[in-house]
């Protein structure tokens, strides 16, 4: 039976910048990125954001 987490948190004003930087280090090392899911048995993950009454908000599914 696989688990899933869906976890939603702030963005601080200002900083989505650095939440890009990130999804951008995570796609030019998805090789890694990839090993590292399978060790932690992860198998899926899904990164997303949304604009819910004028605050910045990333979620992050998880399915182990």
């Amino acid at each position: 039976m696989n688990n899933v987490e869906l976890t939603r948190f702030k963005v601080k004003k200002g900083k989505s910048y650095v939440v890009d930087e990130w999804l951008t280090f995570l796609n030019k090392h998805l090789a890694e990125t990839l090993q590292t899911l399978a060790q932690e048995k992860m198998f899926v993950e899904t990164i997303f954001r949304e604009t819910l009454n004028g605050e910045v908000k990333s979620l992050c599914q998880t399915v182990t």
